[in-house]
């Protein structure tokens, strides 16, 4: 009886460290697949934040191109702007004879065709001279008419004498007439008038 107590003490006691020696092993398992667990949920968090930040890296890229190509349109748009309104500013033949009628006293009924024939009988164009009366106006057919309708030079006056005189005056500074803004015409048959008015008296 005392053998056999014995022996039963000696199988529990195997049966007691084969249990612990399992639940040993089964601890590395379970903390091994934790570990892999909490690995791979932290590749999968900074794979994210990657994703992330390049997106927002590129998005502040793109922004950037975009605001590059609106500013490099806004540095091209005024000078096709200013071009067209110099276009559309600038006066015809039409409006600068009667501005120059206007200023210098010549009378007319105010139509085109009487401008002309006011303009004809002072000597301000020749008595053949065709006007056509929608085209843009030059700065020579503009100073033309100032300087003839001063009389500061006569009807066969050249392009050349009538530069001379015109600087002579004080109605120009620089003989090329290519700096005269036709956008100012207004205020360039006015400043001449005014020197004409301050000559007479």
């Amino acid at each position: 009886m005392k053998g056999k107590n014995i022996i039963l003490a000696a199988v529990m006691s195997s049966m007691a460290f084969t249990a612990m020696g399992c639940s040993s092993n089964n601890a590395p398992s379970d903390t091994a697949e934790t570990t892999a667990a909490v690995t791979e949920a932290s590749s999968a968090e900074i794979t994210s934040e990657a994703e992330i930040t390049s997106e927002a890296d590129s998005k502040e890229t793109t922004s950037a191109d975009v605001t590059t190509d609106a500013a490099a349109e806004a540095t091209e748009a005024p000078a096709e702007g200013t071009a067209g309104s110099e276009n559309l500013s600038a006066p015809t033949n039409k409006e600068v004879l009667r501005a120059v009628n206007e200023a210098f006293g010549i009378i007319s009924d105010k139509s085109f065709e009487d401008d002309i024939k006011s303009a004809r009988s002072w000597r301000l164009i020749g008595e053949d001279e065709e006007i056509s009366a929608d085209s843009k106006a030059t700065p020579e057919f503009l100073l033309t008419l100032c300087m003839k309708a001063a009389s500061f030079v006569d009807k066969d006056a050249s392009l050349d004498d009538i530069i001379k005189t015109a600087v002579e005056k004080g109605i120009i500074t620089d003989t090329d007439l290519s700096r005269i803004d036709m956008n100012n015409t207004a205020e360039f048959i006015k400043n001449a008038s005014r020197i004409w008015a301050s000559s007479a008296f």
